[in-house]
Order: C-alpha cells, then structure tokens, then sequence
C-alpha cells in the first residue's frame, strides 16, 4: 500500500507534466496563426509580436523566419528584414524563390521614394547578391549614379554598362 501510495503522486505529477509540455506545442502554430490574421489586416506590430512569440516559444522554421522577414519588410526595416531573410535562405528546410527578391525590391522603391537612398542601395545590391541575373531595369542607373556621386567610378560604370542593353530596347 506504501508503494502504490508513493509512486501515485510521482505518475499524477508525471502525467501532468506531459499534458503540459503536449499543450505547449500547439502554441506556436497559435501564435503563427494569429500573426496571420494580424498581417492580413495591416496590423504588422501586432504580427510581428505573434511571430517573435512563435519563435521564441517553438523555434524557426523557414516559413516563420520569411513570414517575419515579410513583416519588416512591410515597415520598411531593410537591416531587420535582411536578417531574417538570411536565416530564412540558410534554414535547412527553406527553398528560396523570387518572393525575396521582390522584398527586396519593395523595400527598394519605399526607401528611394522616402530620400533614403543608401537603403534603396543596399537592397537593390542585396537582389543581385541572391540573384546575379535578376534585372533591376532603370535601377542599374540608379545605382550607377549613387557610386558616381562617391566617387566610386569602377563600380559606376559597371553598373551603368549592365542598364545599356536595357536602354537599347526602348
């Protein structure tokens, strides 16, 4: 009777315990969940709040890593974005696509529109670092011009002569 008495507590305590740690693994899908819903309605605060919560609490996953990178991206915070961007390509379970790329850009045209011109830069460069092949278009002027104004006329050049075929076509 001892013995049943002493290891009753210990299975109770036990089980409980599992349910605990069973429950706690639901949360995160929770958070990833309502993240969603908060992102779809413009809120990007709030998402961003579920999203770091569902990390914090599960872990990254590729799909949460580009759900947060798309957050900042969605507040303008190239160096936030990028880095989530980064752990999103280098996540085992991630196939990276044109989606990123398109961030990018987004963040691109925001900042240049927004007078932050080394943002816009540094993004415009991020593109070309994924993708070498993935054509800025009229931007390659843009970023000639930045490098001319440094004076940086190795790099101003290059990127003038990538934007002439494009210029030839019009």
């Amino acid at each position: 009777m001892s013995r049943v008495s002493k290891t009753g507590p210990a299975l109770i305590v036990l089980i409980i315990l599992a349910a605990l740690a069973a429950g706690c693994g639901d949360q995160g899908n929770n958070f990833e969940q309502r993240g969603d819903r908060y992102y779809r309605n413009g809120h990007y605060d709030d998402a961003l709040a579920e999203y770091l919560m569902a990390e914090k609490t599960s872990g990254a996953n590729a799909g949460l890593l580009r759900r947060i990178g798309k957050v900042y991206v969605m507040q303008g915070d190239f160096y936030q974005a990028k880095n989530y961007f980064d752990r999103y390509f280098g996540a085992r379970d991630s196939v990276p696509d044109q989606g990123v790329l398109l961030d990018y850009l987004q963040i691109a045209v925001e900042r240049g529109r927004a007078g932050d011109t080394t943002t816009m830069v540094n993004a415009l460069e991020e593109i070309l670092t994924i993708d070498p092949s993935f054509s800025l278009g009229s931007y390659y002027f843009v970023l000639g011009d930045y490098y001319f104004e440094l004076p940086d006329y190795r790099r101003a050049i290059a990127y003038y002569l990538r934007g002439l075929p494009l210029a030839e076509d019009k």
